[in-house]
């Protein structure tokens, strides 16, 4: 699969974006004869703050439209921090939305923070995955009680579990390939290890068991992939996973970039022929094309087995956070 080819110069109304918040982390279901996309946000502020207020007070809202990219249309928001002493009382973000059976399966990370210390790491260590249930995607949802995949102490996911995506397997089980964060030295979050694994369930709302240790790894650095996205091809039989990486290690950039990887089985991973998946360069529809400073937390949305559609947080040079949908054409694949 060739999957730059398969991405579409995007519409100017493709990019989904509201006055004084960040917008992330776009995933994107269908109802009847519209596509709603739920998405991350997070207030506009200062200093730190703006880069990690969505792990501190992210909520999670919704966008409806007639076209799978776009334009959408703010529905508002939708779910949040469940508050108290909950496990993701303070902030939820990352969603990965499946319809599956006729109800929709939000599967996010939660974070509660720490009474005694309200700096940003000591909300950002304590992320965790979890999962609400909806009979539409402008809700309500019912969250579980607890979250569906935990951090471990003693192992590469001792400090946190995040970034959930998500797709139903041939056989009926539910794979998630997710993000893990390795001990911190000294509270400093640029000394664990960053890569992604993959873990398994029976039923949409889990429990997930992880699945062998740590895949994805770049030799020699701490910090490999994040971000990944995945789903089951019908035409080649195959998974494929959309994935960030940090220094295009294997997609031969040798920079920041996004790669595509396969798996005949969802549990082991190979980087495809064609590895470099895209880069951080946004097409638009009248040909120009537009540096970007991030592209990160891609979904891909797919009917029937055949992706159609992708949404990426995009992240452009003047400092706007947004949702960038492009239509995918598997027939340039």
């Amino acid at each position: 699969m060739n999957f730059k080819k398969m991405m579409q110069p995007v519409k100017r109304d493709s990019l989904f974006t509201k006055d004084g918040l960040n917008i992330w982390c776009g995933s994107i279901v269908r109802y009847r004869n519209e596509f709603y996309m739920l998405y991350s946000e997070w207030d506009k502020s200062s200093g730190d703050l703006d880069d990690w207020g969505w792990c501190m007070a992210g909520r999670i809202g919704v966008a409806r439209s007639s076209a799978v990219d776009g334009p959408y249309e703010d529905c508002g928001i939708v779910f949040a921090g469940a508050g108290g002493t909950a496990w993701d009382a303070a902030a939820v973000h990352n969603p990965c939305c499946l319809c599956f059976d006729g109800r929709y399966y939000m599967y996010y990370m939660g974070a509660c923070g720490c009474p005694e210390d309200r700096s940003p790491f000591a909300y950002w260590k304590t992320k965790q995955i979890g999962v609400a249930v909806a009979d539409h995607p402008l809700g309500p949802w019912e969250r579980a009680d607890a979250p569906i995949l935990r951090s471990e102490e003693g192992t590469w996911t001792q400090t946190l579990v995040s970034n959930p995506a998500v797709c139903m397997r041939p056989d009926g089980r539910f794979l998630m390939v997710y993000k893990g964060a390795g001990p911190c030295r000294d509270n400093d979050y640029t000394t664990c290890l960053f890569t992604c694994g993959v873990a398994l369930a029976d039923s949409p709302v889990g429990p997930f068991k992880k699945i062998g240790g740590p895949q994805f790894l770049v030799p020699g650095e701490l910090w490999s992939v994040e971000d990944p996205c995945i789903w089951y091809d019908k035409t080649d039989r195959r998974f494929y996973c959309v994935i960030k990486e940090f220094h295009g290690y294997y997609n031969r950039t040798g920079k920041q970039s996004n790669s595509l990887f396969e798996s005949e089985d969802g549990m082991i991973w190979k980087p495809s022929k064609q590895p470099l998946a895209y880069s951080l360069e946004l097409e638009w529809e009248d040909h120009v094309v537009e540096s970007v400073e991030n592209f990160e937390r891609p979904m891909v949305y797919c009917e029937e087995g055949i992706p159609l559609a992708m949404c990426s947080a995009c992240r452009l040079r003047d400092g706007t956070r947004g949702n960038v949908q492009f239509r995918l054409d598997r027939h340039k694949a």
